[in-house]
């Protein structure tokens, strides 16, 4: 089984192209809807996030998303904190969701990079991207200010693509059906390799 990283920074695309590979057959997973389990599920975690990030951002037993979102866009500074309580469990649960997995081509979702990533249970990288202004604007089209798109921006860099596996660039610069017809291509020399 290939097992495909898809890379890129918010705005950029990645829910639409982890739809449009599910659609091809391919398994697909999110570490958003890993951290969402986790943040309804996981105890230890949510207590955790509560003792660092105040007993405001818990709620009935689970870490509210939006309260935390909001903490972490007036601390910036406190995101390196949220990412090593959170990354070791989303690692450990993708690593299981491959082991169980039962296909051609697992695709996951991952919405941050960064140098210390651990990459070593990728075959590939695909890495979206799309111009900032576009970006802004499907952001806001989720439901936020413009302002508060763009510090989610700010909060998001660019991702670290590593060097040592294949790489895939897709810009995400026009329509939707232009995109699919990219991610096609690329589908298509993943099943080729």
């Amino acid at each position: 089984m290939k097992r495909v990283f898809v890379l890129g920074s918010i705005g950029a695309g990645k829910s639409t192209a982890l739809e449009f590979f599910r659609s091809l057959g391919a398994i697909t997973l999110s570490a958003d809807e890993i951290v969402h389990d986790l943040y309804q599920n996981d105890k230890e975690l949510i207590q955790r996030i509560g003792e660092h990030f105040g007993a405001d951002v818990v709620q009935d037993g689970y870490v509210n998303r939006q309260k935390l979102a909001s903490r972490l866009l007036a601390h910036p500074e406190d995101v390196q904190q949220l990412e090593n309580l959170v990354h070791p469990k989303v690692r450990a649960e993708l690593s299981v969701a491959i082991d169980s997995a039962k296909g051609d081509v697992f695709i996951y979702e991952m919405p941050i990079s960064r140098p210390t990533t651990d990459f070593t249970l990728a075959d590939a990288v695909i890495v979206l991207d799309a111009p900032r202004e576009m970006r802004l604007e499907r952001i806001v089209n989720r439901g936020i200010t413009r302002d508060q798109a763009e510090r989610r921006i700010e909060l998001h860099p660019d991702p670290y693509v590593p060097s040592h596996i294949p790489v895939f660039q897709v810009n995400n610069d026009s329509d939707t059906n232009k995109f699919v017809t990219k991610l096609s291509t690329v589908w298509d020399a993943l099943l080729r390799d």
